[in-house]
């Protein structure tokens, strides 16, 4: 984005200068931070999401293996004991 602008003295032009220098690195460090935090909540999805699969599968193992008679063994050891 440029700007022409009749300055009066260099003075003057300096100081818009070093204001849009400002600006710009404001901008930069406000877009740098946009970018931090989106990538934040999207490794933090990612990671959400890899913790459901992996309790859905520890579910899944559970109903199977209570299929299979584990779980009935372990109340009779836990009687008999």
């Amino acid at each position: 984005m440029f700007f022409i602008f009749g300055f009066r003295d260099e003075d003057e032009q300096d100081d818009f200068e070093k204001r849009m220098a400002l600006k710009l690195a404001e901008q930069e460090e406000e877009d740098l931070n946009r970018i931090k935090e989106e990538s934040r909540k999207r490794r933090e999805a990612i990671l959400e999401k890899y913790r459901n699969q992996h309790l859905q599968q520890q579910n899944e193992s559970r109903s199977e293996d209570a299929g299979k008679g584990t779980f009935p063994v372990l109340v009779m050891f836990y009687i008999y004991s």
